[in-house]
């Protein structure tokens, strides 16, 4: 893998380190970019994202609990065989614990929510036209979790991070037709929050992050194809 596929706009300060690296190297595993069967150098990787050894081994660790890399008994690490079905599943997960969300939501969001909602969403739709892909990506995000947040559900945000970690998520920037789609959903859930419909909010979530992903799922099954295990 060359240095460059990873996005050093990612390794900020804002948070633990090594959990910043666990994002990356888990990102790049489900999205295809590490082969299944490549080896973890963590000395390659520690230069590639200019930091020390120590937070990728603790990243390394941490992926290796979750079935993302793998270690031999030499104590060699690396890229675990990805199952499209438990991408799929992850989905779908998602997707439920996000309609639950979306629903409490409309009951609960603040005119400073649905305010920040909307400057997101148009960013959103500035990124998209500019071309910029990590930008629309990131604001994706911060989108569903501005809606997450709203639910005021320490449960459902502790669950929804949890099914987070079994999903990629920059798979968005691989699907050309997704930004347009996404902003055809969001500017629906955001009319539904607006109005406090609940049923309709959750209905349009679940709908949305569903069908989102099956673009994703496709291009994902052909790069896994593309790159068999070793």
């Amino acid at each position: 893998m060359e240095a460059q596929s990873v996005d050093r706009r990612s390794v900020q300060r804002s948070t633990k380190l090594s959990e910043q690296l666990t994002s990356i190297l888990r990102e790049e595993v489900l999205t295809g970019r590490v082969r299944p069967g490549e080896r973890i150098v963590q000395s390659e990787w520690a230069e590639r994202l200019g930091v020390s050894r120590m937070p990728v081994r603790d990243a390394v660790n941490q992926l290796c609990t979750e079935g993302i890399l793998v270690q031999q008994q030499s104590g060699q690490v690396f890229a675990a065989q990805i199952d499209p079905d438990d991408i799929r599943d992850g989905y779908y997960l998602n997707a439920v614990l996000a309609s639950m969300a979306a629903r409490r939501a409309a009951t609960r969001i603040s005119e400073d929510e649905l305010a920040e909602l909307k400057q997101i969403h148009t960013k959103l739709g500035k990124a998209a036209k500019a071309g910029d892909r990590h930008e629309a990506s990131r604001l994706n995000w911060a989108f569903h979790r501005t809606v997450n947040r709203a639910a005021n559900s320490a449960r459902l945000t502790a669950l929804l991070r949890m099914t987070a970690t079994s999903i990629p998520h920059s798979a968005f920037e691989m699907v050309d037709e997704w930004p347009d789609l996404a902003q055809a959903d969001h500017a629906r859930i955001l009319d539904a929050l607006s109005a406090h419909d609940g049923e309709e909010a959750a209905r349009i979530m679940q709908r949305h992050i569903e069908a989102g992903s099956e673009p994703m799922l496709t291009e994902l099954r052909q790069r896994w194809s593309d790159n068999p295990e070793t």
